[in-house]
């Protein structure tokens, strides 16, 4: 039997908590764990171990998401953080980035069934960030200052697929895109993440783009 991913549901909302806690119940690959209400509780949970992903509301009063995130990533590295959010402020978005939380979707338009897809995105590794808040990411970079440095030597197809990645394409959009299979792609972008010295795809294309990468387009 397939082991369930345990979700923690930290937020004060109580109808979206018992709505989101219906439909994982209802799965058949997700359980709750939990319900917490408070930065103290939503911490202790953590701490206590059993917990795989935490839907993380970050516009809850007294609830600093970006400070829990920090001390469980620190301390748990394997746990996912995926926030939910109605503000669309570049910094907070920047912020959540470098802490490495895993997802980030804009409360006011995501179903609830989104949500619990993309938990499931999030536990096998990837990076989930809905359309709003990387536009909100997109323009306060814009507003930093360019990174000093060279962008790194790049192959003609690693150029293809940080162009893909900056494009916003998932790897099986990106192999399909490049006629690749999708462990190649998934090869190409660690070796791209190894150059530019990050550890996650968003990190990739916002220091891309900070050191000057602009669209690239095969003469090929």
């Amino acid at each position: 039997m397939t082991e369930l991913i345990r979700v923690l549901i930290a937020g004060d909302d109580l109808f979206a908590q018992e709505s989101l806690t219906t439909l994982i119940d209802a799965s058949n690959d997700l359980t709750c764990v939990g319900q917490v209400s408070t930065e103290n509780e939503a911490a202790e949970f953590i701490d206590e171990g059993g917990v795989d992903v935490v839907i993380l509301d970050a516009d809850t009063p007294g609830m600093q998401g970006l400070e829990i995130s920090r001390r469980a990533l620190a301390q748990h590295p394997d746990v996912r953080i995926l926030m939910l959010t109605s503000h669309e402020c570049g910094h907070v978005v920047d912020d959540a980035v470098q802490l490495g939380v895993s997802g980030l979707l804009q409360k006011k338009t995501t179903r609830a069934t989104v949500i619990l897809d993309t938990v499931r995105m999030v536990h096998t590794g990837m990076i989930v960030f809905s359309p709003e808040p990387m536009e909100a990411l997109r323009c306060h970079q814009h507003a930093e200052p360019a990174l000093h440095g060279d962008l790194p030597e790049l192959s003609t197809r690693e150029a293809e697929v940080l162009n893909a990645v900056c494009g916003g394409l998932t790897n099986t959009e990106a192999a399909h895109q490049l006629y690749l299979s999708e462990s190649s792609i998934k090869a190409y972008v660690t070796s791209l993440m190894r150059k530019f010295n990050v550890s996650t795809r968003v990190k990739l294309l916002l220091k891309a783009r900070r050191l000057g990468f602009h669209q690239f387009t095969s003469s090929e």
